[in-house]
Formats: C-alpha cells, structure tokens, sequence
C-alpha cells in the first residue's frame, strides 16, 4: 500500500535536476602561476547567520621543488547554501591570517603574502553533509522554545485498507470555475471532492477509483457512473501534474500494487491521523532491543515489552498509550525507553531513529536544520503584489504590539507605521498594506516574537543577513516550511491549530500539523506519506485541473520523499513507500534511485528574477578539483599547529620539514621538541570521516555522479 501525493503548488514550481553534490572529496587542489596549493576540509569554528569562520590545513609547492610547505590558514567567508544539491560555497573568503611548519621567516612572508592574496580569489565547494558533521560543536539547536502544542490528534487505526477524506472543519463548497450552477468543488479538503449541482450526488476522484455520496461527509461507496464533465476535470488535473512532473509519474506507476477491493473512506473534520495495519497486528520483535513493532502496518507502532506501553510517532511526535485503542498522551523525546534508541540502522524500523534523541540520524536532522538556504535578492526590479479579499483586516498578534492580515495568503505583519511582509523566504517593506513594497534590508526584532500560536510563526525562521545598495543578503532555515527543532529531534507543524480564513468568494487555510501521515527523511526533509489509499487509489493534492479558490495545497514545504533504503517490511504489500521514504546513511541496501525536484524556493521559477550573485564572484576561480591520490587527513589546531593523522590511528606533527611523533593526551608537552595532540583534532578527525560517509551515501542515493556540476544558490 502507498500513494503518490504531489502538492501542486510544489510541482508546478519546480524542475527535476539532478540534484547530487558536487563536493567530489578532498584536499582542493589549486594551481597557481607560482605553484600548487592544496587545501585540505575546513574546520569550522564559528557560524552566525550567513557567515563562517574557522581554519584549514593547506600546503604549497612552488614551481620548480616537489617538497611541500605545510601551514594553516584563517578564513571568514560568506556561506552560499544549496540544498537541492546539498552543496554549499565559500564565497568572499578573507584571510586574516596564515601561518606555516618549520619554514624561516623570509619564506613566510614571501609564501604569505601571496596566497594571503590567492586564498580570496578561490570558490571553494563543500557538501552539507561535511559541513554539518564540522559544525557539531560549534551549533546548538533551541529546544523549541517550549510553546508549541502537543495536544494528540484523533488517531484511526484501520486494519483494512483505507483512505483519509481531511476536511478542515464543516465542508465547504463553492462553484466550480466556468461550471457555475452545474458543480461544485470542496474548498476546505486536499481531495478532490465534488458535487453535481443537480442531483445532489457528490463525487470523490481517487485516481482509477472514484467514490459517491449524498453527503461530503459519507458514508462514501465506489462508483463506476461518473459524470463526463468530471471525467474531463481529473483528466486536465492529470495533464497538468504530468507537465510538471515529467516522466516520474509514469514511473512511478510500474511498481504500484494492485487491489480487488478499493480502500475504505474515513472522514474527518478535526485533526486526524489514519495508520492502516495489514489484517490483525503482527508484533515483531526488534533485534538487541525490548521492543516490538506492527511489522504489517503502514505507520510506526511499538510495544515497550517490559511496560507493556504502545507507541506512535506522528508528524515527528511521540504518543503513548496503554494499547492500540488509546488513549493516547505526547511522550516528550527525552521520555522513551532507552531501547529505541538501540534499534540498529539496518532494522526495518530504523526509519524511526531521527525522531529519537541521542542517535546519530537525530543529530544529522538537528544540523541540518540549523543551515540556511542562502540567497541574494536584487533591490531593484523586484515587484510585489499583495492579494486582499477586500479591504485589508489586521488582528492583533497575541502577546506582542503587532498585527496580521488575515484575509490574504501572504505574510503582512503590522508594526507601528509600517508593513512587513514574508514571502516566498524574502521580507518586503511598506508604508502601506497595499505597498508599493521594497525588498527590506533590516526587519525589526519584535518580528521575531510572534509566538507558535501565530500562523505566521514560520516567518521567523526568515534571517536579513546584510546588504549593499543593489543587493541584500537573506536566508531562511527548515522552520519557514513548518520543520522545526524541538526536544532534540526535529518536528513538523507546530501542533497548533489554525482556523481558515473563509469569505464568499476566498478561501485560505493554513498550515496543518496533522492529516498527512508526515515523515521525516534524511535527504529531502518531510515527505507526505501513505494512509491515502490502496492499489489504483492515487490522489493529486490541490486543485488544478478541479477549478477554483487557489486551492488547498498541503503541507508547505512538501517534498518527493526518497523511495526505498530501508529494509522492507514483512506483511506491507510490494511496491509500498513508508511515510516520508527511507534511509539511513549507511542503510540502503540498493532501493530505487530517485529523481530528485528543486525544493529550494529561491531557486524556483517564478522567483528567479529576485536573485542576484554575489558581488565580485565573476573574478573568482572554482577551487573543485581534487588532489589525486591525495587523502583528507592533514588538521589545524586552533594555533596553527599541523597535524596528519595516519591510518593506524596515530598522530604526527609537521616540524622542520618533516613529520614527527605526537602523543595523544591534554595537549601538554610529552618530552623535548614532541607536542602531544591536541583532543580536539580527534573530534575533528570523527566529524570528517561522518561528514564523508553521508556525502557518499548521498551521492549513492541519487544514484548519480557529481562531475560537471555547477553553481550553487536550499531545500524545503
């Protein structure tokens, strides 16, 4: 069992790319007029908004000699980020200082003075996965700032197939575009559900099966008599969802299971969430652990063997209850039994391991979250119109000076005299809540007191780095697309509830928490997952091809999950994707390779004009060329001190031309002229050998080769 669910306003945005990193490994290799540089994984020592600081070992071979100078470097640098490709820059490097091994004074100056000039004119790429394992120790995650709300959905288990029919409260209907008076279409569900005006019968398209009832909310039973005038409505919906999604639909079809029997529809009209289990539970033991899982079901449940406690995880969170019949309570991370965080990565249940504290998937998710896609935005030729339904009307922003609009989909915070608006990862300024609008160079702080009661919270996580007076430097962090950090693992949605705005003639909800069967995956974020359907049971979320109201869109910050990675599970029909996709770094044992789509929204179509480069990278050259046979194993100490670490585990340090011994302890001298390593190196040496293995398993799982690839501009 499994659906393909597409959120159109994501689909019709993007492009698939191919989408690897381009960080082929290191050390960079640079040749020079005056001879060869190589520079070897940076290690990061600060990071603060777009800007990094640290260090990295380098050595230098003058034309003419083949014995290398040794030495570090100190660099500030801006971080231009793409998380599409999970690759990011060093742009505008500057070099405050270098430092070199056991060479005389004379050629210190003369060798520094020129690389001191050569390092700035360098592009150097490094994948997110190296960066984020380098970043470990100097980033710390927020706890989430503990006002989100973790109040438990009403969680359906069906133990045959079934699909989830979400309305955002009473059912909604207007007309349908161009068939006023014939159909009408239900505003306030992601399904397409519609209604023959003149007969009363509404209809439920689910791919190859649709549904009938008298009323939207059932009971809902198959159908083959379907009017003609809807037959051409799913078949314009499914010419545009294939224009925009090219040949992956096709594909995708192949490996769909079929089903005699279409799903059960089960309606709601309060926060839900549907798990389908395959026929009676079957409770499978979990290696090295005192846990069970259902083994036949769609979703992540589990049994505490020594408690006799059942488990849930939904949108990230977990539910305890004394059985699968609830009631169910939020357990906050911190509070599960130790066992799951001992399932092993290869377990078919390892897709779990993000969402629990400690383990090294959780940290990997933490750092992500904590990288922001970057971007440059022109000041000039920027246009913004914002779309009111009516005169525009503000309320107040609970526990702050602020207000919002509330009948626009567009962020418009209030805040004295003046308008804000967040869109598309960019701030706008105004004096006016009808503009003219201005791309904002400085967005207040109060901004960023809007509390997770707000709709607009995930404006927030929405940084103005700096500016110049053509361009300004901005970012935005998985939080602007409802991924956020919370009990160290990482969450979706705030847990609030946001009432829609509803008027004649618009219709907006916001962003859902609950109803999607959202699932985390470690290379493409929060996918939507299956709970939808069975067999030729396919839904396209949104309402292209269906007229009208802009549609609900789903979850933002949808993405194409990554299919396959994780062992399959025993009981789960073939062909099935568990929600959110798969895989673990070092625990995807050849699943079918993706085509991946571009999540980052500054690099999306309709937002191309914005961006600008970044000044003064036309005189840069790209430093992406590796070192053959070179091996990444060269440090800097924070003193400037190198290091090698060798591949039986012991350390040497460069001194008078050549490598000598280095004791590992505290750092305090272990005999005449031998130093012992520094203990940080050692962290250092873990952090890149991780960052390395997820880089690959990356790579791997795009199934392509990073060669030729270029530029750069995130994800989600």
């Amino acid at each position: 069992m499994r659906v393909r669910l597409l959120a159109v306003w994501t689909v019709l945005a993007v492009v698939a790319v191919v989408a690897v990193a381009e960080d082929l490994g290191w050390p960079k290799e640079i040749a020079t007029y005056r001879g060869t540089l190589l520079v070897y994984q940076p290690q990061i020592d600060r990071f603060k908004g777009n800007v990094l600081e640290g260090r990295a070992a380098m050595s230098f071979t003058p034309t003419g000699t083949s014995e290398p100078i040794f030495g570090s470097f100190w660099f500030r640098a801006l971080l231009e980020t793409d998380f599409d490709k999970r690759t990011a820059r060093l742009l505008a490097i500057q070099v405050p200082r270098l430092r070199f091994a056991g060479v005389t004074e004379e050629k210190q100056k003369e060798v520094g003075a020129f690389l001191e000039k050569e390092i700035p004119l360098l592009n150097i790429p490094i994948s997110i996965d190296r960066l984020a394992a380098a970043m470990e120790e100097t980033t710390r995650e927020s706890s989430g700032a503990g006002a989100f709300k973790n109040d438990p959905p009403r969680v359906v288990i069906s133990y045959e197939p079934a699909v989830l029919l979400f309305f955002d409260g009473q059912p909604i209907l207007r007309d349908v575009e161009g068939q006023k008076g014939a159909y009408q279409r239900a505003v306030n569900t992601p399904l397409p559900v519609v209604r023959d005006v003149a007969t009363g019968t509404l209809y439920l398209c689910g791919g190859e099966v649709w549904y009938e009832a008298t009323d939207p909310l059932g009971p809902w039973s198959p159908t083959t008599k379907v009017p003609e005038p809807l037959l051409a409505m799913k078949r314009e919906a499914d010419r545009q969802r294939q224009a925009s999604a090219g040949d992956e639909e096709a594909a995708d079809a192949k490996d769909t299971p079929t089903s005699e029997k279409p799903p059960r529809v089960i309606v709601a009209t309060e926060p839900t969430e549907l798990i389908v289990v395959f026929g009676e539970a079957n409770w499978s033991p979990i290696q090295d652990t005192g846990l069970l899982y259902v083994a036949n079901s769609e979703g992540n449940i589990f049994k505490d063997i020594a408690t006799q406690k059942t488990y849930v995880l939904l949108s990230g969170r977990w539910f305890g209850a004394p059985s699968l019949d609830g009631p169910w309570a939020f357990v906050p991370p911190d509070k599960l039994p130790r066992d799951f965080a001992r399932i092993p990565e290869t377990s078919p249940a390892a897709n779990v391991l993000p969402s629990v504290p400690g383990t090294t998937a959780a940290k990997d998710a933490l750092l992500d979250a904590q990288i922001p896609q970057t971007a440059v935005i022109k000041r000039s030729a920027v246009a913004l119109d914002v779309p009111y339904d009516g005169a525009p009307q503000f309320k107040p922003i609970e526990g702050t000076t602020m207000e919002f609009a509330v009948n626009t989909s567009y962020s418009v915070i209030k805040l004295g005299a003046r308008y804000y608006c967040c869109h598309q990862a960019v701030w706008y300024l105004a004096d006016t809540p009808n503009g003219p609008w201005q791309v904002a160079d400085k967005v207040p702080d109060d901004v960023y007191t809007i509390p997770p009661s707000n709709p607009h919270y995930n404006t927030t996580y929405v940084r103005v780095y700096d500016s110049t007076p053509e361009v300004v430097y901005t970012g935005y962090y998985p939080g602007y697309v409802n991924s956020y950090v919370y009990g160290g693992c990482v969450v979706y949605g705030t847990g609030w509830y946001y009432p829609p705005y509803v008027s004649p003639y618009f219709y907006h909800p916001w962003y859902p928490t609950w109803g999607f069967g959202v699932g985390w995956n470690p290379w493409t974020g929060w996918g939507v997952g299956a709970g939808w359907g069975y067999g030729p049971f396919t839904i396209t979320v949104g309402f292209a091809g269906w007229g009208g109201y802009g549609g609900w869109y789903g979850p933002p910050g949808y993405h194409p999950p990554y299919y396959g990675g994780y062992p399959p599970r025993p009981g789960v029909p073939p062909g099935y994707r568990p929600p959110g996709g798969g895989g673990v770094a070092g625990s995807r044992p050849g699943g079918p390779q993706v085509t991946p789509h571009t999540t980052n929204l500054y690099a999306r179509q309709q937002n191309a004009g914005r961006n600008a480069s970044v000044p003064g990278d036309r005189s840069v050259r790209p430093a992406d060329r590796v070192a053959t046979g070179g091996a990444n194993n060269v440090f800097a100490d924070r003193n400037g001190d190198v290091y090698r670490r060798n591949s039986d585990g012991s350390w040497q340090q460069r001194d008078k031309g050549g490598w000598s011994s280095a004791g590992v302890g505290s750092g305090t001298r272990q005999g005449a002229g031998v130093s012992q390593q520094p203990a940080g190196l050692d962290r250092d040496y873990q952090a890149r050998q991780r960052g390395s293995a997820r880089t690959s398993s990356f790579q791997s799982s795009w199934g392509g080769s990073a060669r030729g690839l270029g530029g750069g501009g995130r994800r989600r």
